[in-house]
């Protein structure tokens, strides 16, 4: 009786050596996780550019179509955003 009571007090927990093992898989796992969420993080940002630009196209092939053809031509205020020289309230500079 006092074999199978000493037995199961050392067999009580976890040793260092077990508990280190653990935390390096873990860390291992956590690793493999992170690197996989940045991976979709890039995926997710370049199909969103690219559904955008097909967006956009869509948008000018609908406006030729109903407009003969045509694209209108920008106007000096519209140009002058994308150059930057634009007022920071439009209508009011």
């Amino acid at each position: 009786m006092l074999e199978t009571m000493s037995r199961l007090r050392r067999e009580e927990g976890f040793t260092l050596i077990e508990l280190m093992i653990v935390m390096v898989v873990l860390g291992i796992l956590a690793g493999i996780v992170l690197f996989a969420v940045g991976t979709f993080s890039s995926d997710a940002t370049t199909a969103k550019n690219n559904a955008n630009d097909r967006q956009c196209k869509t948008a000018e092939a609908a406006y030729a179509a109903q407009n003969g053809g045509n694209m209108p031509t920008l106007n000096s205020q519209i140009a002058s955003y994308f150059t930057g020289t634009a007022p920071s309230c439009p209508g009011l500079g």
